[in-house]
């Protein structure tokens, strides 16, 4: 009973993660939603749904706070009700101010419970145990995320309001986390609360690493169509169809991620990079679709072992305390490398030749290599000194 109780337990912790990536799942039916609303620009339509990460970012800095106030689990199912009735709400309307608010209420639900996606894995678990939990996070969510892909490709010939549809899916959770994780205090030592906001200097560090990380693999999922437009041996519907490949081999690669912790050990991350890196530079040499392929599924899938190795390095020196605080500053790393990654790529093409679409992806493929050699020299270093811990 106990064991099974332990299984349940871990499936509702990672049930929360279903729905982390569901914000642009409805970006497919852009199109239908500008006909629905003819007197609203492309850009106003779009809006709907990028507003959802502004959502997301915003609640990801204010969920410690929450926290803090209510505890872990009403936080998380607060999020999870938002992102529901908000996720739903289009279903019943024709409004676009309806739609716009409720879209970034959406990505408030999420934000609320995004981050601590991970800290409760990490307050609950140590070890291999928590790296392995945390690659499953990731396969969950890279599993939510194609769930909903999937699901709409069959609701949006029933018309834009069917593929909100998907936001349904939130219930699962949202039942497994009330039933089976326990209620947290809500009003938090006094010690506990002074010490909150005293984080170890690296989870910082680790947030400009993430955005730097992001901003730069976000090349490949802006800029494939048009290289292979380009270069001229796909078009955008191949390069839709390789981008949701990505996704999907990112969920093999979230379930091997604890695996692949214990034998590489901290090499995991430069050796990611390492692979990203030569993916990019291929990329821009590449004249063949199966030869792109092998590349964005092959980035696409070490990819995958980057965050839970971010997360699982932030929760080796942080406190129970500051575990929230820990993971909210690595979301809002990723989103702000996510967010700004169009201007970066504009101030990369500026140094360059402004025809040559392959300029951008050329340089931050040899940044990835260079910075792969400069993690695995500084690892090699710790390691002649006897430096055990390398978070």
């Amino acid at each position: 009973m106990q064991q099974q109780q332990r299984r349940l337990f871990k499936t509702s912790l990672l049930s929360v993660s279903l729905i982390n990536m569901s914000g642009p799942a409805v970006a497919a039916a852009i199109p239908l939603m500008a006909q629905a609303f003819p007197q609203r620009t492309l850009a106003d339509i779009e809006l709907t749904v990028s507003v959802t990460n502004f959502g997301i970012l915003l609640l990801v800095i204010l969920a410690p706070f929450f926290v803090r106030r209510f505890g872990d689990k009403k936080t998380v199912i607060a999020g999870l009700l938002l992102a529901l009735v908000a996720g739903c709400m289009p279903i019943f309307s024709n409004s676009y101010w309806l739609l716009l608010s409720s879209r970034f209420a959406l990505g408030c639900g999420i934000g609320l419970f995004n981050s601590l996606s991970y800290s409760l894995i990490c307050q609950y678990f140590s070890g291999d145990e928590r790296s392995t939990l945390l690659g499953f996070q990731g396969a969950v969510s890279a599993f939510g995320s194609a769930l909903m892909t999937l699901l709409i490709s069959v609701l949006i010939h029933y018309g834009w309001h069917s593929v909100f549809i998907i936001y349904f899916m939130a219930l699962i959770p949202l039942i497994l986390f009330s039933i089976h994780i326990p209620a947290t205090c809500n009003a938090p030592q006094a010690d506990a609360v002074a010490t909150t906001w005293r984080i170890n200097w690296r989870i910082p560090a680790y947030a400009l690493y993430l955005f730097y990380i992001f901003a730069g693999y976000m090349i490949l999922i802006f800029k494939l169509a048009t290289v292979m437009t380009f270069i001229g041996y796909g078009d955008a519907a191949w390069a839709s169809l390789l981008i949701t490949l990505s996704t999907v081999i990112s969920f093999p690669g979230g379930l091997l991620f604890g695996k692949a912790s214990k034998k590489l050990g901290p090499a995991i991350l430069p050796l990611s990079l390492l692979v990203i890196g030569i993916a990019l530079i291929l990329l821009t040499l590449s004249s063949s679709l199966a030869l792109t392929a092998i590349l964005i599924l092959a980035a696409g899938f070490v990819f995958a072992f980057i965050i839970p190795h971010f997360f699982n390095c932030a929760a080796a020196i942080s406190t129970p305390a500051t575990q929230t605080v820990a993971s909210s500053i690595l979301l809002i790393g990723i989103n702000f490398g996510v967010f700004l990654h169009p201007w970066i790529i504009r101030m990369i093409q500026a140094q360059g030749s402004r025809s040559d679409l392959l300029f951008p992806i050329n340089v931050y493929g040899w940044l990835f290599i260079a910075t792969a050699l400069l993690h695995a020299g500084y690892l090699a270093n710790r390691y002649l000194k006897g430096v055990k811990n390398y978070a």
